[in-house]
């Protein structure tokens, strides 16, 4: 098995991932805010996809700026913080999210206040990476994984230049 070398997306194509985002779908479909959170989430956190999509309503404590997440990799939890500019925007995706009302307690929601899919994620960026045209000399180019790639190797250099000693960090 031939293991691709990882994207490392750039602050650019974060932004515009994210501007593409929020043209998905029409005004009244939720899908389009639901995603640009995700993949905002996922570039600021460097969360897995899958830690990402599962959160709860009540996972997230807004006010103190962490988000619990349950059942990562072999099966453990953890706490997250969160930047305060990631907190304003989970607090106005919830308020948004909240009118009209949805039941269940998945945290991002889609139409009829479905739970948000991998297979939506992964379409959403597929359509917004063909529209960017975003191509790479490796086969496949960048994957969602990617967010999570420029969240770490931003980490590391901040770390560095910091003069921080990055070995006892990580």
């Amino acid at each position: 098995h031939l293991r691709l070398a990882p994207h490392v997306c750039t602050p650019r194509e974060i932004a515009d991932l994210l501007a593409h985002s929020r043209q998905l779908a029409p005004a009244d479909d939720p899908r389009a805010e639901t995603v640009t959170t995700v993949f905002a989430l996922l570039a600021c956190t460097g969360l897995r996809v899958s830690e990402a999509l599962h959160p709860q309503r009540d996972d997230g404590d807004l006010t103190a700026g962490v988000l619990h997440i349950r059942q990562t990799k072999f099966r453990k939890a953890r706490l997250v913080p969160l930047h305060p500019s990631a907190v304003a925007a989970l607090q106005r995706y919830a308020a948004g999210r909240a009118n009209p009302p949805t039941t269940g307690a998945a945290f991002f929601v889609c139409a009829g206040g479905r739970p948000l899919r991998y297979w939506q994620l992964r379409h959403a960026f597929q359509s917004i990476r063909r529209r960017l045209d975003w191509r790479s000399p490796r086969a496949h180019g960048p994957r969602i994984h990617s967010l999570r790639h420029a969240f770490a190797c931003q980490r590391l250099l901040a770390w560095h230049h910091a003069g921080v000693d990055v070995e006892t960090r990580l």
